[in-house]
């Protein structure tokens, strides 16, 4: 995913966004907001996964030291109905962190308004930053919203209020 490989690129620098550059998105097609500091990017990916090729509809917002994206895809039905969805957010996580080629830090089982989820606290690439991100089913929609940054920003307040802004 384009959003792995750029996020190996966050410099290590400290940076706090102020209330006037953070901006609600919300996208009716994919059924949720979420708040960002400026104006995302949208891109539509079409990706190989083992249930087939996947439209994933990607907003992303990259800075010089952090990148923010919320993403959305579509499983089949018959995908989601022949396993659970603690299976499904395995797998993904599985691909998230070898995809960056990262290590899993921590993880918490999380859930939005009865929908199961997944919280996770990532090092990137060997060191060279973090990820902190949230996974969520909802029906056969996947959602991934995650911020990657340089270890320097691991603290910053603006993770926590972007991934808490995340609304379906």
């Amino acid at each position: 995913m384009n959003f792995i490989k750029r996020i190996t690129n966050v410099f290590l620098n400290k940076t706090t966004f102020s209330n006037a550059y953070w901006q609600e998105l919300k996208s009716e097609q994919g059924g949720f907001s979420v708040s960002m500091p400026g104006t995302p990017e949208y891109k539509k990916h079409i990706v190989n996964t083992s249930s087939g090729m996947l439209d994933l509809h990607e907003y992303s917002l990259n800075r010089p030291d952090i990148a923010f994206s919320a993403s959305y895809c579509d499983y089949p039905i018959e995908v989601v109905k022949r396993t659970t969805k603690q299976i499904m957010l395995n797998n993904v996580r599985d691909g998230v962190i070898a995809g960056m080629h990262g290590r899993l830090l921590s993880e918490l089982i999380i859930e939005m308004k009865g929908h199961s989820g997944r919280q996770l606290h990532a090092e990137i690439s060997s060191g060279a930053g973090i990820m902190e991100g949230r996974i969520y089913i909802v029906e056969n929609r996947l959602y991934q919203i995650s911020v990657a940054t340089g270890k320097q920003n691991a603290f910053s307040t603006d993770i926590g209020r972007y991934l808490d802004s995340f609304k379906l």
